[in-house]
């Protein structure tokens, strides 16, 4: 039977969530791509142009954490230039389960809503690093930290 779930906003508390998401979102491919807590603090959390509200995690009714998406304006790599009008998914990580699509639609859909009422025209998902300095050191063939 299918789990009940909510999307909420990103916590403070959420880094270890979202390391395991990663972690057995990648495995689940057998990706080899790495990431910790602190590399999650370093690379993504401590940019200067990180926003709370575009980072949101899904959750079941048993309070679990079964994915995130992490989304905004497009910007160049230093953060010094945002689009107003280019929405970007950064990233999106679901656990593997019977209701990984469902999940990852509705985090996609909430996603689109947020940015358009933001002004968002345009939309790319997991754009290049041109477009999203966000996770350089923590990708897939990027483990630079």
């Amino acid at each position: 039977m299918s789990d009940v779930w909510t999307i909420r906003s990103f916590r403070n508390t959420d880094t270890p969530v979202l390391v395991k998401l990663w972690q057995d979102h990648h495995a689940a491919f057998h990706s080899k791509s790495q990431c910790s807590v602190s590399v999650w603090d370093q690379c993504v959390l401590s940019k200067p142009f990180f926003k709370f509200d575009g980072l949101v995690v899904a959750v079941n009714d048993r309070g679990v954490a079964v994915g995130f998406l992490h989304f905004g304006f497009a910007s160049n790599l230093d953060g010094s230039q945002e689009s107003e009008s280019a929405a970007i998914i950064h990233k999106i990580c679901i656990a593997q389960n019977e209701d990984e699509d469902a999940i990852a639609k509705h985090l996609i859909e909430h996603a689109i809503k947020s940015m358009r009422d933001q002004g968002a025209v345009s939309f790319t998902a997991l754009g290049s690093t041109e477009m999203n300095g966000f996770y350089l050191g923590v990708g897939e063939g990027d483990n630079l930290m």
